[in-house]
């Protein structure tokens, strides 16, 4: 797992992010601007939050998901 570096990666994980964010603090009156979001290099679709303030997002889903499925991941 690594910082975003690429601006190709943070132009368009970034505003998913934000929207989903934004939607959660309006909803759940949830407020923790030290979020941070990274991208793990797996090749396989998924994204998991370690602890209260990260956020990971892997390659495979990045090339694989739609923006709607990164923005609202199945729960099981």
């Amino acid at each position: 797992m690594k910082e975003i570096k690429t601006n190709e990666d943070k132009e368009y994980l970034q505003p998913l992010f934000e929207e989903v964010y934004e939607s959660v603090r309006a909803n759940e009156n949830y407020n923790n601007d030290k979020i941070k979001l990274y991208i793990d290099k797996s090749m396989s679709p998924n994204a998991y939050v370690l602890g209260s303030r990260t956020i990971a997002v892997t390659r495979g889903a990045v090339e694989t998901f739609s923006d709607n499925q990164i923005k609202r991941p199945t729960r099981s």
